[in-house]
């Protein structure tokens, strides 16, 4: 979302987390309004869940620590 965002030209914080960057993309008129309910649900399932899960699970984000976390192509990708 950073990346559209700054290729498009749109005001945001680069420690904005995704909850916010959602906002970016509805208020910029990324997607159609007919789909702002969906976008909401997205909105709150990362203001909920994911971040939570980035975290604190010890192999992911901020949980990682030092050590650098094996993750199978597909998945990257």
């Amino acid at each position: 979302m950073k990346i559209i965002a700054s290729k498009m030209r749109w005001s945001f914080n680069e420690n904005d987390a995704a909850a916010k960057l959602v906002n970016v993309m509805i208020t910029n008129g990324l997607c159609l309004p007919m789909r702002q309910s969906a976008l909401t649900g997205l909105r709150q399932m990362l203001e909920s869940d994911v971040a939570t899960l980035r975290n604190k699970m010890p192999s992911a984000g901020h949980g990682a620590g030092a050590r650098t976390p094996s993750v199978p192509a597909p998945i990257a990708t």
